[in-house]
């Protein structure tokens, strides 16, 4: 499943809308790569996962963590490290967390208990690449500023930079 058509793609959707189109306790194994960062309610997220998965079930997850450069396609929201994965699963059994080791990222692979109890994530904040900051969630008016600065910087301070360089060379002008 992805968010738009593509090689290999079999349904399209969100993550959102999982256990309403499949129901809950549905599958035997969950696979969730490189899609974590670029969800905005990232606790809806976690919980549709979980919820998806037979108790007894395995979910295997990677994301990104700090250090990884903002990818917005179609946005980019959140660094996980080992710790948040730790806090995140502590109501499955965690096998396995482990750093990445060609890349900043976090590999977890967790089994659903035979007597699930989900626990609440309000509390855990996230280190957010929009805000440059851990907290709780990304408004909208966070992601606005945010693209405006990008913007902005792509298309004023970036150039300008560039032919400040070429008039009196790079070295000079480190600090900019």
């Amino acid at each position: 499943m992805d968010i738009l058509e593509g090689p290999g793609v079999d349904e399209i959707g969100t993550v959102s809308e999982l256990v309403t189109r499949y129901g809950k306790n549905r599958f035997d194994v969950v696979i969730n790569t490189e899609m974590m960062e670029h969800v905005q309610d990232w606790r809806s997220a976690i919980s549709n996962l979980k919820n998806i998965l037979k108790p007894g079930g395995v979910m295997i997850l990677t994301t990104r963590s700090k250090g990884c450069g903002y990818h917005g396609y179609p946005f980019d929201f959140w660094r996980y490290e080992v710790d948040d994965m730790a806090a995140i699963f502590s109501d499955l059994s965690i096998e396995l967390i482990e750093e990445d080791p060609s890349s900043p990222g976090v590999f977890v692979k967790a089994r659903k208990p035979m007597t699930f109890s989900e626990k609440t994530l309000e509390e855990l904040k996230l280190y957010s690449i929009v805000l440059d900051k851990r907290c709780s969630v990304v408004s909208e008016l966070d992601i606005s500023l945010f693209k405006t600065k990008r913007l902005i910087r792509k298309n004023f301070i970036r150039p300008v930079k560039t032919r400040i360089r070429r008039m009196f060379g790079k070295e000079k002008l480190s600090n900019i």
